[in-house]
């Protein structure tokens, strides 16, 4: 009899414990799926952040992105990268213990062509007009700079290429040559202008103006997309090459040192479309182009 009483009373205690149990948490449900977006419609080489929002306490997550990077995640709230231009669909599936769910949404990220936003800068020292593009969030010339001072010259010292190839600087003349409330452009920022094009590889491309007239053949992958207009400025190296490399390569001072008396620069070429970023350009020896990027 004391057995069976002990039995009995732990099983009132089992069920005690079950009723306050449902109680204070209800029975689960299936989950039912769903997600925010921190934005719909973006421009390429911008992300996504992701947010769960399903119902019913979800405990995994699996998400499947086409078009991004990455294209799967089992994280609640991933960020993803979309580089190409289209329009894509987003998968989420969730589970727990009561079973899963799936949402799927055709066309739902619109991912576009960055836009040119042409302007017009105005130099007040000499009254040359510039155009201006906007590559991301960067307010950059679309031509090169063309006022004179200091170490600067034209190609083949004839002022008749100034207009489209613009002026060759020493690196201390082009620190100091750009208009009020524009500089040099930093490493950096010509990084990120290569990141948002796609990558060293084919950035190069989407900045040179189109075609062989100020560019020599092949002109490899020029399409000027950004309206960036690059064309093949050459350089200049007093004593050494002279000048050089007209219509066939280009190279854009920064204003950032690197060693040994060294400058970072960008630089085309007409035979691929690579965006280089290098830092063996002398700061003391070789003249070069400019572009003026918005403060």
């Amino acid at each position: 009899m004391e057995r069976l009483s002990i039995k009995i009373l732990s099983g009132v205690i089992v069920l005690l414990f079950s009723a306050c149990d449902k109680e204070n948490k209800p029975d689960l449900l299936p989950p039912v799926a769903g997600f925010e977006v921190s934005e719909e419609k973006i421009y390429i080489w911008e992300t996504v952040k992701f947010s769960d929002a399903s119902k019913n306490e979800p405990i995994e997550w699996d998400w499947y992105f086409e078009g991004g990077d990455p294209e799967v995640s089992v994280e609640p709230g991933p960020e993803v990268l979309y580089s190409e231009a289209g329009k894509y669909s987003v998968k989420l599936t969730v589970r727990n213990e009561r079973g899963e769910s799936v949402k799927e949404v055709d066309y739902f990220i619109e991912v576009n062509e960055y836009q040119n936003y042409f302007g017009t800068l105005t130099d007040e020292r000499d009254g040359q007009e510039y155009k201006t593009i906007a590559i991301g969030n960067t307010y950059i010339m679309a031509e090169n700079l063309r006022f004179m001072t200091g170490d600067a010259v034209y190609y083949d010292n004839d002022p008749g290429n100034g207009e489209v190839y613009g002026l060759l600087y020493k690196w201390e003349t082009a620190l100091d040559a750009c208009p009020a409330g524009w500089r040099l452009p930093t490493r950096n920022e010509y990084n990120m202008i290569r990141e948002y094009l796609g990558g060293e590889y084919v950035a190069g491309g989407k900045l040179k103006i189109s075609g062989t007239e100020y560019w020599l053949t092949p002109n490899e992958y020029g399409t000027n997309e950004t309206g960036f207009s690059a064309v093949g400025s050459g350089g200049y190296m007093p004593g050494h090459l002279e000048f050089n490399g007209l219509n066939e390569n280009t190279t854009y001072w920064t204003q950032t040192e690197a060693p040994n008396d060294l400058v970072w620069s960008m630089a085309l070429s007409n035979t691929n479309g690579r965006m280089a970023i290098q830092n063996t350009t002398s700061r003391g020896y070789g003249y070069f182009s400019a572009r003026c990027i918005q403060d």
